[in-house]
């Protein structure tokens, strides 16, 4: 018999940053972080050649709402490109 569990998810859409400064994510225990890779590829809402300073920025913005809605002892699966390390 298949043990019972009490996992739940949830499926957003949307600015995250809004749903960060709503508070209305808490409580995170792993996040996969997949963001484009500021390369010149056409997104539909997204400026993917933005000056690299005005990029990161947006970048650590994002980082900081995931580590408050984490709970201690959580993780994030930051994905990034190779020309990106040194950020």
């Amino acid at each position: 018999m298949a043990k019972q569990s009490d996992t739940t998810y949830k499926v957003l859409q949307g600015d995250c940053l809004d749903y960060f400064q709503s508070n209305y994510i808490q409580d995170v225990h792993l996040t996969f972080f997949d963001p484009p890779y500021n390369q010149g590829k056409d997104y539909l809402y997204f400026n993917d050649e933005q000056d690299p300073k005005k990029y990161w920025v947006s970048i650590k913005e994002i980082l900081i709402g995931i580590y408050e809605a984490t709970i201690e002892g959580g993780g994030v699966y930051f994905m990034q490109r190779e020309k990106n390390v040194e950020y």
